[in-house]
């Protein structure tokens, strides 16, 4: 769940998990991890998942930038 330079990501909590701040404990827990390896932690969320955009918000992240994702098939 967290990437060698700092990144935050792939955290999905069931629906019936959801509101019981089980996403914020982990993501919490992973922010720690990540700056006691002394880096900066940080994550991409695509603007239209508005959940885990409302998450990050909540926990300081700011938005910075706009990322684009391209696929190979």
């Amino acid at each position: 769940m967290t990437q060698d330079d700092g990144a935050i990501g792939f955290l999905n909590v069931l629906s019936e998990y959801r509101l019981k701040g089980y996403g914020k404990s982990i993501t919490i827990d992973l922010i720690k991890k990540v700056r006691k390896q002394g880096k900066l932690p940080f994550v991409h969320i695509e603007e239209k998942n508005e959940k885990s955009m409302k998450l990050a918000l909540s926990l300081g992240f700011k938005k910075d930038r706009a990322i684009s994702w391209f696929e190979i098939e």
